[in-house]
């Protein structure tokens, strides 16, 4: 039985901390609001901690799961002050090309085995344990990531290092936003036309992606329960828009889909469900 800690518990560290805890591992959680780990700890079995030092305590593996680049430094910077000599240290986060390398960069410098694993899905793939994790760095360590994470994945690539892995997710939510942002305003167009089926007449084909069919569903529910909030995929297109202005590449289009969510933030809508920029 592996004994893991787990950092943050939002909707990703929370699914994937259930799956582990079912698993049998005997999981440590920490949240920066004690009480969401005190909750999480009673209905799943977990030991809740009431700081990082107390979660990392005896921890052969240490993850987290957190909002940012900002978020991930801070806690880190604590957690990797007190991990026990020999765990290993994962980030699972979506974080920028430059935090994943610093991340990993610190860690192996203060003598831990160190990667980025970081996750491709949302809340049905977290709670369902079908989440793809592209892991970066040495391939070793990905590869003892990936026979941990394995009751909570469907699938775990390793991608090369810890920037390509950050990149690729970057790159992998900036389609699914991209195709969102489009679909949102065909649906307002199709609507504004009287013609509101039209668009669900031809989900069937191949070039309406199995996602855009679940997208348009929930718009056209008007359900925005968040499986993805509007101010993380708003933070994820920030983060792909400098990836490509370093690359030397204009980032127009990029800009232009970050700004319909940027844009909702600003409306107070940054908690809801990112197909919330669908809503008539």
């Amino acid at each position: 039985m592996k004994r893991l800690a787990i950092l943050g518990l939002g909707t990703m560290g929370a699914g994937v901390a259930s799956r582990l805890v079912a698993a049998g591992s005997d999981v440590s959680v920490w949240n920066r609001t004690s009480s969401v780990a005190k909750a999480f700890a009673d209905s799943s079995g977990a030991r809740a901690a009431d700081d990082i030092a107390s979660a990392v305590d005896g921890a052969e593996m240490v993850l987290s799961f957190l909002t940012d680049d900002v978020a991930s430094a801070v806690v880190w910077g604590q957690a990797l002050a007190v991990c026990p000599a020999g765990a290993i240290v994962v980030e699972c986060s979506t974080i920028s090309p430059e935090r994943a390398a610093e991340f990993v960069d610190q860690a192996t410098g203060l003598g831990f085995a160190a990667a980025v694993a970081i996750m491709v899905g949302s809340k049905p793939q977290a709670e369902s344990g079908m989440l793809t994790f592209l892991t970066g760095g040495e391939e070793a360590v990905g590869a003892d990531v990936a026979s941990v994470l394995s009751p909570a994945c469907g699938g775990v690539r390793h991608v090369g290092s810890p920037q390509a892995a950050a990149i690729l997710k970057l790159a992998i939510n900036t389609l699914l936003a991209a195709q969102l942002a489009s679909l949102a305003e065909l649906k307002q167009v199709t609507e504004s036309l009287g013609m509101p089926e039209l668009l669900t007449s031809v989900t069937d084909l191949p070039v309406f992606s199995p996602i855009a069919g679940a997208l348009l569903a929930r718009m056209r529910a008007g359900d925005f329960t968040p499986n993805f909030s509007v101010d993380l995929i708003e933070k994820d297109l920030g983060y792909m828009a400098q990836v490509a202005k370093d690359a030397s590449v204009d980032p127009q289009v990029i800009r232009a889909v970050q700004a319909k969510f940027t844009r909702a933030s600003h409306d107070g809508l940054g908690d809801k469900d990112f197909s919330v920029i669908g809503a008539s």
